[in-house]
Parts: structure tokens; C-alpha cells; sequence
């Protein structure tokens, strides 16, 4: 009985650690958006050898540091297109990508159009046809069935525009 509960509380203390790591890492990833970040600075960051890094980062956010950061550099792409006028080659090297060409086939594969249409497409749309949009684009993705997952989202009282909620595999 001692024994397992010594491996019980060695095992949290490593969960734990393993958290921090993480939470470390995307820290640094938040900071340095436009930074050329690579694999050995965000483990060495997270304090930990790179190969554990990608398996702890994994295991705790469900998907690799490469596309997390990913799309934390889209994520900020998408508010510097709609919130600015700068040229798109200027939010692409501000989002931490030097090639215009990789940063609009990540920023397509990732939310469905290209920098210049989602750049375009509220000034063109009304907001019932931009939801309609969005609607009929998430739509069409492929579904994937797993356990349900429930929560609560909240927000300011009058909400301008949408929010959006999403999942990932």
C-alpha cells in the first residue's frame, strides 16, 4: 500500500511539472509570435529534452507545439486583418512567418479562405450572410464523434459581432 501511493504522489508530482512545462512554453509562444521559434528553444523554455517536450505537449494540449503555435499566429492574423489596414505581407511577417506562400496556405488550411478573402468578407456581407457562411463552412467539415463535451462560454452582456467556439481533435 505504501508503495502505490509513493507512485500515486510521484506521478502527480510529474503531471504537474509536466503542466508547468507546457504552460511555459505557450507563455513563450504568446510573447515571441513573431520570433523564428524552433523545437530546441521551446524545450529548452519548457526545461525539459525536446523529444519528452513534444510527447508532454501532446499528451497536454491534445496537439502538437508546431500546429499549436500555428494557430496562435493565425488566431492573430485573423484580428490583425480585420482590426488594420496593413498590407497582408506586413501581418504575415508580424505573425512570425518570413514566406507569404506558407503563411496563406496555413492561414487557408486553417479557417476555410484564403488572407485576402476573410480579410473581404465582412466589408462584403451583411452579418446574417457572413453566419451563413461560417455556418454552411463548418458544415461541411467531416464530423467527428467521440464523447460529449459541455461547458459554459461567457462573454460581455451585448456582445458585438460573433463568438466563435471550436474543438479540436
Amino acid at each position: 500500500m505504501k508503495k502505490e501511493f509513493a507512485t500515486d504522489t510521484r506521478r502527480a508530482d510529474t503531471v504537474e511539472a509536466n503542466q508547468l512545462s507546457v504552460e511555459r512554453a505557450i507563455r513563450h509562444m504568446k510573447e515571441h509570435l513573431a520570433a523564428p521559434l524552433n523545437l530546441d528553444e521551446l524545450a529548452q523554455t519548457a526545461a525539459i529534452s525536446k523529444f519528452h517536450f513534444v510527447r508532454v505537449f501532446d499528451e497536454t494540449t491534445g496537439t502538437t507545439p508546431h500546429h499549436f503555435l500555428s494557430c496562435l499566429r493565425i488566431q492573430r492574423a485573423k484580428e490583425l486583418l480585420l482590426k488594420s489596414s496593413s498590407p497582408i505581407t506586413e501581418v504575415c511577417l508580424e505573425v512570425g512567418y518570413n514566406s507569404l506562400g506558407s503563411f496563406s496556405s496555413t492561414f487557408s488550411e486553417l479557417v476555410g479562405l484564403s488572407p485576402q478573402e476573410f480579410r473581404a468578407m465582412p466589408k462584403r456581407l451583411t452579418a446574417k450572410q457572413f453566419a451563413t457562411a461560417i455556418w454552411s463552412y463548418l458544415a461541411g467539415r467531416k464530423k467527428i464523434f467521440g464523447p460529449t463535451i459541455e461547458g459554459v462560454v461567457e462573454g460581455p452582456g451585448r456582445p458585438k459581432g460573433f463568438t466563435f467556439v471550436g474543438t479540436f481533435t
